[in-house]
């Protein structure tokens, strides 16, 4: 696994109850203050991050398998690093073979934004072992719950996929 660490940038405060907020605003007592970082890793095991995530809150409803590759810029709440909705990041994945629980895809690509506990794929493409699709997704994650996805399918296979995201809606 090949790993590039950009160093912290700065330390930018920003609500976490907004997406976005400018830096030089005067903020109140409940914001947190944000170590911002960008991140290249190349090759990454997908089941070793996803565990190592869980053990700082989050937690994937479906079992993640396989390689990838992601840019990521990172926001990290230095103090407020147990809250997960705090956390941002936002950049691209690219994964050449991805299992999630029973769907496999030997390509997978999206642009990925993560806010206040919602993961979004833009620019989403992928391959099935029968097809292939391209959209958009997004999934609550913190809490979990509602999961929504646009996607132009072209002979691929549902019911894997089906089964998948039923598993975030499920918990």
């Amino acid at each position: 696994m090949g790993c590039a660490v950009a160093p912290a940038q700065e330390l930018e405060t920003k609500s976490p109850s907004a997406a976005k907020v400018q830096t030089d605003q005067v903020q109140t007592t409940n914001d947190y203050q944000y170590w911002t970082t960008s991140w290249a890793l190349k090759d990454i095991d997908l089941r070793t991050l996803s565990k190592r995530l869980k053990l700082i809150g989050f937690d994937s409803p479906v079992e993640i398998e396989g390689t990838a590759s992601v840019n990521f810029d990172i926001g990290v709440p230095v103090n407020g690093l147990t809250d997960t909705r705090a956390y941002s990041f936002r950049g691209s994945l690219t994964a050449p073979d991805v299992k999630l629980d029973a769907a496999t895809f030997p390509e997978l690509s999206a642009t990925v934004i993560y806010e206040n506990g919602i993961i979004k794929l833009t620019n989403l493409r992928g391959r099935g072992q029968s097809g292939t699709f391209s959209g958009s997704a997004q999934a609550a994650i913190n809490p979990s719950g509602s999961f929504e996805a646009k996607l132009d399918v072209r002979q691929l296979r549902l019911g894997p996929l089906v089964e998948t995201v039923a598993q975030f809606t499920s918990r």
